[in-house]
Formats: structure tokens, C-alpha cells, sequence
């Protein structure tokens, strides 16, 4: 085996001088093409939870970290932008919330009394999965998300008492969600 300047030479090496830097190049620019897409992933999921937080701020609901709240006559309003474990991708929980069953300022959305995703509830479902996966222009995504909110929203406010929730348009919510025992308990008394 030969040696130069401490080196084996390229004949006896069993891996080549060059790969251990090609690797190290290819790691660097796989780990750079990886943050310039989380960065953009994370600046989509700003823009989505801006979108819907802008939204919902003009229609009067509080905010707590990413569900919105708002009190009506009889009900609690609940709007939550949940984020998908398995993709960039969003779901809007679309909530109820009986004070007279139990008062909460801020029940977690999994835990109301009605609850269902905008997406049974609103009238082109599969442009609204698009919006909030992703997949839109953020111009068009912003204003699709404000309308699909705002359709949500009308469903919502024809809940404000528990009698409402009886007739079209409540009843197409109550009809599209999932009713805690509870609840339907208070809402067949109301009959």
C-alpha cells in the first residue's frame, strides 16, 4: 500500500476520498431544501389562521389560542381551526356550547355539546378542504376562507336560542353534528 502525505492510496481505499463530501454536500442541500419548505408550509399556515381569525373578528367572536368564541342568547358559539396530524392540512370545527347545561367562558371545542366540521355544513365542501390544505393562491384562499366562515357563521347565529335550533337553518347544524346526550335531552324538552 502506498502512502501520500499520509493518505492510503485510491487504490487500496475501499471508499473513495470524494464521497464522504458528496455526502456531506447532499445532506446540506436536502436539510436547505427542507427549511425553505417548512418555511413556506408555516407561512401558509399563518396566512390560513389569519384569514380565519380576520374573519371571525368582524363577526364578533374572542379569541383563545386557536378557537374563537361568541355569546349568544341562549348559546355559545365556538369556532376552531384544528390543525391535521397526518398533512398540511386544517379542519374547522364548528361547536355549540349550552350554558344552561353547564356555564364555561371557554369550553375546548372537542368537549361541546354539539359539534361537527364546516365542511358537512357548507355548500362546496371540496373547495374548502382545497383552502385550508393548502393548495390555493393566498389572495383566493383568503377571500374563500372569509366566505366559508361567514356561511358557517349563518348556521351558527340561527342557534342563538335553543327553540332555533329546532327549525331551518339550526336544524340543518343540529342534523349535520354530533349531539351530546345531554344536549339532546334539552333540546327535545324545548320541543
Amino acid at each position: 500500500m502506498t502512502h501520500i502525505s499520509g493518505w492510503a492510496s485510491q487504490a487500496t481505499s475501499p471508499v473513495p476520498r470524494w464521497q464522504p463530501v458528496r455526502r456531506g454536500v447532499c445532506r446540506a442541500i436536502f436539510g436547505w431544501v427542507a427549511q425553505v419548505k417548512r418555511a413556506a408550509v408555516n407561512e401558509t399556515k399563518r396566512e390560513i389562521r389569519s384569514a380565519v381569525a380576520a374573519t371571525c373578528k368582524e363577526l364578533g367572536y374572542v379569541r383563545k389560542g386557536s378557537t374563537w368564541y361568541r355569546r349568544q342568547a341562549e348559546t355559545l358559539a365556538v369556532m376552531n381551526l384544528q390543525g391535521s396530524l397526518y398533512g398540511h392540512a386544517f379542519y374547522l370545527n364548528v361547536c355549540l356550547w349550552f350554558p344552561s347545561i353547564e356555564d364555561t367562558e371557554f369550553p375546548k371545542s372537542h368537549l361541546c355539546h354539539v359539534v361537527t366540521r364546516a365542511d358537512r355544513l357548507v355548500s362546496n365542501d371540496s373547495q374548502l378542504t382545497e383552502a385550508l390544505s393548502m393548495q390555493t393562491h393566498p389572495i383566493e384562499r383568503k377571500a374563500l376562507l372569509a366566505g366559508f366562515v361567514r356561511e358557517v357563521d349563518f348556521y351558527l347565529q340561527a342557534c342563538t336560542t335553543i327553540a332555533s335550533c329546532r327549525y331551518l337553518p339550526g336544524k340543518h347544524l343540529i342534523d349535520k353534528s354530533l349531539v351530546r346526550g345531554s344536549a339532546q335531552q334539552l333540546l327535545a324538552s324545548s320541543a
